[in-house]
């Protein structure tokens, strides 16, 4: 078994957003042939995720807040309790236009 904290001290920057690898791309990680990538992602007020794409599938898991999801050009409103597919090479961004945090925890992998 393997316990990764969610503890904001270990968050970095990266798309315009705060964010922590977890399995298997993270220092801690015991076993570097998990077959999927995943990270915590905290959205500030007012920001929001870089627009991109990759060949990859994800999901995203709402656990806190409620933001503004675009894939593709098509905009949705998602909020805690909300899980999302997104399909690979679609591009998409998620805003967070409330006063609290929206976080989520993504799950990426190739087919």
């Amino acid at each position: 078994m393997q316990v990764i904290s969610r503890n904001p001290e270990n968050f970095t920057e990266e798309y315009n957003v705060i964010l922590r690898r977890l399995f298997p791309a993270n220092e801690q990680c015991i076993d570097s042939n998990i077959p999927f990538s995943s990270s915590w992602v905290i959205v500030e007020k007012n920001k929001f995720t870089d627009p991109h794409r990759h060949d990859l599938h994800e999901v995203f898991f709402i656990t806190e807040g409620e933001g503004i999801l675009n894939i593709d050009g098509e905009e949705k409103i998602v909020t805690s309790g909300d899980v999302i597919y997104i399909y690979p090479n679609k591009e998409h961004t998620i805003k967070n236009k409330k006063d609290n945090k929206l976080i989520f925890l993504t799950i990426y992998w190739n087919k």
